[in-house]
């Protein structure tokens, strides 16, 4: 069962699974809940566990099989690490996959998304289990090399995003993050949809030194949806601005089913 694997990792690299959820920025509550009800964690959360600990392996955790790490793996400090060099692509996963490919951000402009006879724009790539990723839908890793996201999009970080198809772009959902390439530019934002008003997509960063933009339709080449984030690093300051996110959500759900509204 997952839980009880992440528990007997847990467990190896000497934590507790509150301890635990303070190593890898997430909420309390996090880990501890799903181990204790034999639940499994979402997406998210599974990024943070193996951006943390990357010499744990992907396929025993979710599956059970093979060994708790990878070949080359020992726990250092209580933490897992890879001590061998992987080639670029390398997989030793089993059972359905998804590749994300990581792009040449300063070769993309004006991509359409499609990366037949498009080998100039793919820097790499790599594997995650379908249960991660549904099989059979474009992926891209898009690095953040410029501070309009953050906090939520630090620096040196990878988005990993889906394709939206065109005919779809009117379902676009306002306030998620999405990656919009135009003829001109690439650009990681959170979308405002204001496709039937004015034609346009308004983006917005997080970073209150950068204003709004708006998009016209007809200068957008492709659109990608944030799917997941892997980042080497989460600073007290993120884990506390994401900790009050979430914090605020629990607040508007009870205030919601209290039939309240919150101010």
């Amino acid at each position: 069962m997952f839980s009880e694997r992440l528990s007997q990792f847990i467990a190896s690299i000497g934590e507790t699974p509150t301890s635990f959820e303070a190593k890898i920025g997430v909420s309390k509550g996090a880990i501890y809940k799903p181990i204790r009800n034999g639940k499994t964690v979402g997406l998210e959360i599974l990024v943070k566990i193996f951006s943390n600990y990357p010499g744990l392996d992907v396929e025993w955790l979710i599956t059970g099989a093979g060994t708790m790490l990878k070949q080359g793996a020992h726990a250092a400090g209580g933490s897992p690490v890879v001590t061998e060099e992987l080639p670029v692509g390398y997989s030793v996963m089993k059972g359905p996959r998804s590749v994300v490919r990581v792009i040449a951000l300063r070769q993309a402009a004006g991509w359409d998304g499609i990366f037949e006879g498009r080998d100039h724009l793919v820097e790499s790539f790599f594997y995650l289990p379908a249960r991660m990723l549904p099989g059979g839908r474009n992926y891209a890793g898009f690095p953040v090399i410029e501070n309009g996201m953050e906090p939520t999009l630090p620096l040196k970080s990878m988005l990993i995003a889906e394709l939206v198809a065109p005919e779809s772009y009117q379902r676009i959902q306002t306030g998620h993050v999405h990656v919009v390439i135009t003829r001109r530019d690439i650009m990681i934002r959170r979308i405002t949809n204001r496709l039937r008003e004015r034609d346009a997509l308004q983006a917005f960063a997080d970073n209150s030194d950068y204003g709004p933009i708006d998009i016209p339709l007809a200068e957008i080449s492709s659109v990608w949806k944030a799917r997941a984030l892997f980042s080497s690093s989460f600073s007290g300051e993120r884990h506390q601005l994401y900790q009050l996110y979430q914090d605020l959500e629990e607040r508007i759900r009870l205030l919601e089913s209290r039939g309240d509204h919150p101010a």
